[in-house]
């Protein structure tokens, strides 16, 4: 039994779902409009706890910040407590603010998807409210195991992990950490001292082409692209970790910097078309992050990653993900048999 800890944003998404995305200032009927919990860190969570499935007594818990009292963060609480089994007690509320909400336009003919988010006035998590919990946290019955960081402030974030390392090594606890960096504006120089503290890194793909090319990267050079980046964010980093880039269409990518393997991994081939791509990503990072708590190696945790992130983009929404695990399922035998094949 252990906890599992994701911190990050949590958003309530308006989706729109059309036949073909609109040109600027025409009008067009919805297919059909609906409301959901979103944010990365959100959808990690629903994703992780939906694959351990409670069969062991794992916990996910989500640490966020929230207003104190909005109708739309009552629905997001809700929605994760009860569909999903993410537990959001630990949150930090701010009051005379609003709910994180982004509208989202996804095109039924392309399966991709066109966001426009606010945060409505809300802060940052902040590290003083993290550091306040970590003593109960590392003091639980189930141990925390696993701790995620979406990297939306560096500076603050960096204090979190290094409050976390610090913390659990004083009360002789191993706790493993991972850190998705998403936004491309985020700088290397920033993002360096919580990148050294990370077991786990996940970068996006629009973050490497940043940082490497600067514009669109041709999808034969997908491969050779992001592998580049992995390599020079690595030896900048200087220790054990894991380096992770998703590429969408192009497959997944991944650097052991420990033994120095470079491992490229293809999306999961199925006739099905693309309905959805909301959340592809996110679910990519839980799906991951799973196969690696359970000890599965680099190369595992990508097939793992994006078999589970292939059915999600299939249908609509997060049902019966696990149904997507590879050969060999639940557990880390069969992830690491997976990964030898």
């Amino acid at each position: 039994m252990s906890t599992y800890l994701i911190v990050g944003g949590l958003y309530v998404d308006h989706i729109h779902t059309v036949e073909t995305y609109p040109e600027e200032d025409t009008a067009i009927r919805a297919l059909a409009t609906r409301r959901s919990r979103g944010g990365n860190a959100a959808t990690s969570a629903v994703v992780l706890s939906q694959l351990l499935g409670g069969a062991r007594g794992d916990v996910v818990r989500l640490m966020c910040a929230a207003p104190v009292s909005d109708p739309d963060t009552a629905f997001a609480l809700a929605s994760l407590a009860h569909e999903a089994g993410v537990d959001a007690s630990l949150r930090e509320e701010f009051d005379g603010v609003g709910q994180p909400a982004a509208f989202i336009t996804v095109s039924r003919s392309t399966g991709s998807r066109t966001i426009i988010s606010s945060r409505n006035g809300l802060p940052e998590l902040t590290s003083a409210h993290f550091v306040r919990a970590l003593p109960a946290l590392l003091a639980d019955e189930k141990p925390l195991a696993w701790v995620h960081f979406e990297a939306r402030e560096p500076e603050s974030v960096a204090a979190m992990a290094s409050a976390l390392r610090t913390r659990a090594a004083a009360a002789s606890r191993t706790v493993k950490v991972s850190v998705e960096v998403e936004k491309p504006y985020l700088t290397e120089q920033a993002l360096l001292p919580l990148l050294k503290r990370a077991d786990v890194v996940f970068l996006s793909r629009e973050w490497c082409v940043r940082q490497l090319a600067g514009k669109a990267v041709a999808a034969e050079e997908a491969q050779e692209t992001a592998h580049r980046c992995l390599k020079a964010i690595a030896k900048r980093c200087s220790g054990p970790s894991t380096f992770v880039a998703a590429w969408g269409s192009e497959g997944a990518f991944a650097l052991d910097a420990r033994t120095h393997a470079a491992i490229a991994v293809p999306v999961s081939e199925e006739d099905a078309p693309v309905i959805d791509t909301l959340g592809a990503g996110d679910t990519f990072n839980g799906a991951c992050i799973y196969a690696f708590a359970l000890g599965a190696t680099a190369e595992a945790a990508l097939r793992t990653g994006a078999a589970v992130a292939g059915r999600k983009v299939r249908q609509e929404g997060f049902d019966n993900l696990a149904a997507a695990l590879p050969a060999g399922g639940r557990g880390a035998e069969g992830l690491l048999h997976r990964g030898r094949a």
